[in-house]
């Protein structure tokens, strides 16, 4: 006889938190002057410069990682490739390099061996990273800048009269985005066994801000 549970699930205290499928990942397009992660001594650093990925790096005990992407590219840049076979890990979000008007991009995220496709056409000269998965809506205004656990509706509130929409990547405009240290509140992907994640674009990579403007990211947390 079939489980109860088959005809009657059990309520999810998570909501749409947690998922398996990288499609149901919150899509966000940021400027790097408008996206920011907590640091101990700092209060907080943008990733115009090599501070915040070093924070990035060391808040999923150093699984997670970033790489500097070379500026054209004609095959798949791979960011992180984990394998954690019966204890699998959450993904929490995946950061692209700085793109704009000359660029098509495309994230390929493999999760226990299944591989999701998701395509960009920048169309507009945004300068702006795409970010997959969950974000904490606005900027601390003391320097204390607490730990990055919790998360708010709205993030796709756009302050600013260009509202670009890139495949669901929705422009912020001059809001301010924080990367969350915990992924208890915000979107994320639960992996089982692997978690792969690869890059690849067309047209040349640009160096707006500095060349760190050519890192791409993913931050993830083993079980």
């Amino acid at each position: 006889m079939s489980d109860l549970t088959d005809f009657f699930p059990a309520a999810s205290s998570g909501g749409s938190l947690i998922s398996y499928d990288p499609l149901t990942l919150n899509r966000t397009a940021v400027p790097s002057t408008n996206l920011m992660i907590k640091t101990a001594t700092t209060g907080g650093q943008v990733p115009t410069g090599t501070t915040f990925w070093s924070y990035y790096e060391t808040y999923s005990d150093g699984v997670g990682d970033y790489v500097q992407l070379p500026e054209t590219t004609s095959v798949y840049q791979t960011i992180v490739d984990v394998t954690n076979t019966g204890k699998g890990g959450k993904l929490l979000n995946i950061i692209s390099p700085v793109l704009y008007s000359a660029n098509t991009f495309t994230f390929k995220i493999t999760i226990d061996g299944t591989e999701t496709f998701i395509f960009v056409d920048m169309t507009d000269n945004s300068f702006s990273r795409l970010i997959l998965g969950g974000l904490i809506d606005g900027k601390p205004t003391t320097t204390t800048y607490g730990p990055s656990t919790s998360y708010q509706s709205g993030a796709y509130l756009n302050v600013t009269t260009n509202q670009y929409n890139y495949n669901g990547f929705y422009y912020s405009g001059t809001q301010w985005f924080m990367i969350p240290t915990s992924p208890a509140k915000v979107n994320h992907i639960e992996f089982k066994d692997s978690c792969k994640i690869e890059m690849i674009y067309t047209g040349s990579l640009i160096n707006n801000w500095s060349t760190v403007d050519r890192r791409g990211g993913a931050m993830i947390i083993q079980n």
